[in-house]
């Protein structure tokens, strides 16, 4: 890893000594400037024994413990010898404590400016690296580049932190913030919805219908305002448009993809065109990477132009680094998407296929395919389950009645098990799949 070592930094006029030492020297000799140590980070001073000062004041306030010249030299003497001896140094070089606010100011921007020239040094060094993604090392100086504008690792006192969250549920309580819903009531009921910075998952087997069910959250909050991006590693635009257009114009899905239309079925399509065309939905299908999505995430959000990403399905995305074990790439996929929804806030749904052993029942999430890191990740984990027969523990006992009426009329039963939620409860709800219109609906048993 390279660094900017003193030497660069003096070349480039980055580092100020005196700065550095007068504020150590301050917070030495001048106990109600201390609060300011708070706001500084080790990799703001240039000088090695800076640092160990720093560390030594910072974790003696952590303590609650006596600071001077006696205690902070014996600690920082543990991380360096010489540091001791710079301790007292400082403190006898200080001026009055008058200028810390200056002080502090100066070596936190020749802080910053030299992490700027490490970045830099770093991008030279992985962009002559040609074993090197590309893309990999775009999308990690932007996020860099990120963490240094906002001051990502800076410690946030509880009393903004409670702000935050009052001035969160003041909007959420004035209709100003609104989660994102399924668009089925039952299940909205349970979850609460869906806010910024949380990944849900949705698994289930293969052909059960969780790329319907993406889709038709994906609709739902489109048609509420969201801005929705919809990345597919399996299907092509074509199919996901047949679905579209099958549950907006209510032709038949079968005919769609066979092309068998009538005269009469074209004004149909002509009014869901304009209905969907109307909507803040985006799909990306030329992405394969996380990195590459992380990329167009970015710019999606910079414009003003993405509050939910549905990825289909999470393990096929692949990622610029190399994994010998597939559990390990599946696991990196998997922190990626959950960083891509904290840190461009905003609603990451994540669809995933479950193993085999799944097989006739409702999911678990030790069945999650290939990697354990998928429970750890998510915020709320959903599985989707089609009971094949009334008696299946996953049917509501009133329902059972009804299991054969639903498959004459072309409905699939699915049960919905929120196995997982950080914030809200757990349990089973069920729905209707309308496989022909690629719709899902509720159970309405209050009109039986």
């Amino acid at each position: 890893m390279l660094r900017v070592n003193h030497l660069e930094a003096v070349s480039c006029n980055l580092v100020n000594d005196s700065a550095e030492k007068a504020v150590l020297g301050i917070l030495i000799r001048f106990p109600e400037t201390l609060s300011r140590a708070d706001e500084l980070r080790e990799a703001d001073f240039c000088l090695e024994n800076a640092r160990f000062v720093l560390r030594a004041v910072q974790e003696l306030r952590a303590e609650n413990a006596a600071i001077d010249f006696i205690t902070v030299s014996e600690r920082a003497g543990v991380y360096g010898p010489a540091a001791a001896d710079f301790a007292i140094e400082c403190m006898q070089g200080t001026p009055c404590g008058a200028n810390v606010d200056e002080y502090v100011n100066i070596v936190r921007e020749l802080g910053r400016r030299r992490e700027l020239v490490d970045l830099a040094n770093r991008l030279r060094a992985q962009a002559c690296d040609r074993a090197k993604n590309v893309a990999g090392v775009a999308d990690g100086t932007r996020e860099s580049l990120d963490e240094l504008e906002t001051d990502a690792h800076a410690a946030m006192p509880i009393d903004a932190a409670l702000s935050n969250t009052y001035e969160f549920l003041s909007r959420l309580y004035e209709g100003l913030e609104k989660p994102v819903m399924t668009g089925v009531a039952e299940l909205d009921a349970l979850t609460g919805g869906m806010f910024p910075g949380e990944m849900t998952v949705i698994g289930a087997r293969p052909g059960v219908g969780k790329s319907a069910f993406g889709m038709h959250i994906a609709l739902h909050a489109a048609r509420a305002g969201a801005s929705v991006c919809v990345c597919s590693r399996e299907m092509t635009d074509v199919q996901y448009g047949q679905r579209l257009l099958a549950r907006i114009s209510g032709l038949d899905g079968m005919a769609l993809r066979t092309g068998r239309l009538s005269d009469g079925d074209w004004p149909r399509l002509d009014d869901a065109m304009t209905e969907l065309g109307a909507l803040p939905l985006k799909f990306l299908f030329g992405v394969s990477a996380v990195e590459d999505l992380r990329a167009q995430a970015r710019r999606l959000k910079a414009a003003g132009a993405l509050d939910v990403l549905v990825v289909d399905y999470l393990q096929l995305l692949q990622t610029a680094q190399r994994f010998q074990e597939e559990y390990l790439r599946v696991g990196h996929v998997s922190k990626a998407l959950k960083a891509i929804a904290l840190d461009l806030h905003i609603v990451v749904i994540a669809l995933a296929q479950v193993g085999r052993s799944a097989q006739g029942k409702m999911p678990t999430m030790a069945e999650l395919r290939s990697s354990g890191e998928i429970e750890q990740d998510a915020d709320s984990i959903l599985f989707l389950h089609r009971p094949e027969e009334a008696g299946d523990a996953s049917v509501h006992p009133s329902d059972q009645p009804f299991f054969a009426d639903y498959a004459q009329k072309g409905l699939q039963y699915t049960a919905v098990s929120v196995a997982k939620q950080r914030q809200g409860h757990t349990g089973l709800t069920r729905l209707l799949f309308d496989p022909a219109h690629m719709s899902y609906s509720a159970v309405e048993r209050e009109r039986r």
